[in-house]
């Protein structure tokens, strides 16, 4: 899979993203929202996963194909985060939620890229 059609399948999810996170605050701000005390796993979840497709976005970007490479390093790092939270007492539930969102969201990626044979085999131990 060459980068740019990846970018075309982030930019879609993206957008997906974006419009669950919208129907689920029924479009207040995030501000808003956390001020309200109204902040849900649910919109953490989705936070996550846009951070981590934008991310992708900016990395293809920039590096293109060999941007790939990257995404896997990344996935790791957000695991390695995702582990730290939900390993602290009690877990604080909407890290826990935006951690899993990038993971997916990575993960996803990965999926795309592998479907397509241009990913070098890694391990999916998680």
């Amino acid at each position: 899979m060459e980068s740019a059609h990846l970018v075309e399948y982030i930019r879609q999810k993206m957008a997906e993203v974006e419009a669950s996170y919208q129907h689920q605050s029924a479009g207040s701000s995030f501000c808003q929202i956390q001020k309200d005390g109204r902040v849900s796993g649910g919109l953490k979840y989705e936070e996550g996963r846009l951070v981590a497709l934008q991310w992708v976005l900016r990395t293809l970007q920039k590096q293109g194909d060999a941007g790939f490479l990257a995404v896997a390093a990344e996935r790791d790092h957000w695991l390695k985060a995702l582990a730290d939270v939900q390993a602290k007492s009690p877990p604080p539930i909407l890290w826990v939620a935006y951690r899993q969102g990038g993971v997916d969201a990575l993960t996803w990626v990965m999926e795309m890229i592998r479907a397509e044979k241009s990913f070098p085999e890694q391990s999916d131990e998680i």
